[in-house]
C-alpha cells in the first residue's frame, strides 16, 4: 500500500489532535464543576425537570473558569437552552438550594438569599460577594426567555 503525502498529512493531523480531544480540551463550553455524588443527587432531586442532567451543568458564579468543588455560590441548569438556571450556595458541608427562579421570581431569590445568610451563617464578605453575583444572575435572567414561562 502506497502512502501519499496527503495521507501522511492527514495522519499527522489526527495524531496531533487526539490527545487534546481525549483530555476535553476541545470542549471547554461543556466543562462543569465536578460535584460529589451526594451533592449531585440533591441537585437532580431539586430541579423541576427530571432527567435533565442539571448536576452535570454547574458553574461557579464567582469564578466561572474554576471547575473545582468547594464553598461558594453556583448556578445549575438542565442540558439545553430551554432549561432555566437556578442557584445554590455550599458552605462547610451544608447546601442551600434556591427554589425560586431568577427569570420568574427575582423577589423570591432575594428572600431566599436572606434565609441562606442565616441558615449557612455567611460572613460579611460572603454576603457582599454573593449578593453581587446574584445581582448579575438576576439581570441576566431578566433578559432570558426559556420558552415555557408566561410572566
Amino acid at each position: 500500500m502506497k502512502i501519499t503525502i496527503i495521507n501522511k498529512i492527514l495522519l499527522c493531523f489526527i495524531c496531533s489532535i487526539v490527545p487534546y480531544i481525549s483530555k476535553g480540551q476541545c470542549s471547554d463550553s461543556f466543562k462543569s464543576v465536578c460535584l460529589p455524588d451526594s451533592i449531585a443527587e440533591q441537585i437532580e432531586n431539586n430541579y423541576e425537570y427530571k432527567k435533565a442532567n442539571a448536576s452535570k451543568n454547574v458553574v461557579n458564579l464567582i469564578s466561572p473558569k474554576n471547575y473545582l468543588w468547594g464553598d461558594g455560590i453556583y448556578a445549575f441548569k438542565g442540558m439545553g437552552p430551554h432549561f432555566p438556571r437556578r442557584i445554590f450556595v455550599y458552605k462547610g458541608g451544608r447546601l442551600f438550594i434556591f427554589n425560586s427562579r431568577g427569570d420568574y421570581n427575582p423577589e423570591g431569590v432575594i428572600t431566599e438569599f436572606c434565609s441562606c445568610i442565616k441558615t449557612l451563617n455567611l460572613t460579611h464578605k460572603e454576603i457582599v460577594d454573593y449578593l453581587n453575583v446574584i445581582c448579575l444572575y438576576l439581570q441576566a435572567e431578566a433578559e432570558t426567555d426559556y420558552g415555557d414561562t408566561i410572566k
